[in-house]
C-alpha cells in the first residue's frame, strides 16, 4: 500500500469517527477547558486516574456543559488538557 493510499485511508477513519480516544492514558488530574467553557464554570479538574478517559463528554454534560454545544462542533470538537501543578 503507498504512503499516499494510507494517509487518506487515515483522514477517512478520523472523519467518520464520533470519539476522539486519547492515544495514551495520562495520569492524575488535569485541567479540562472545552471551547467557550468559561460560560459554564470550566476549566475544572478531571482526574484521568478515576475517570473515563476515553469519553469524557458525559463527564462535561454532568457539570452544566451544554450537550448542544458538543453537537454543534461536531468533530471539531476539541477540548483543552493541561497538567494540575501541585
Amino acid at each position: 500500500m503507498s504512503f499516499k493510499r494510507i494517509i487518506n485511508w487515515f483522514k477517512k477513519e478520523f472523519e467518520n469517527s464520533d470519539k476522539r480516544v486519547l492515544a495514551s492514558k495520562p495520569c492524575g488530574e488535569h485541567f479540562i477547558d472545552p471551547p467557550e467553557g468559561w460560560k459554564y464554570g470550566f476549566p475544572k479538574i478531571f482526574d484521568f486516574d478515576e475517570g473515563n478517559w476515553c469519553d469524557i463528554n458525559p463527564w462535561l454534560i454532568g457539570l452544566g456543559y451544554p450537550e448542544l454545544l458538543i453537537r454543534e462542533y461536531g468533530k471539531h470538537f476539541h477540548v483543552r488538557v493541561w497538567k494540575k501543578e501541585n
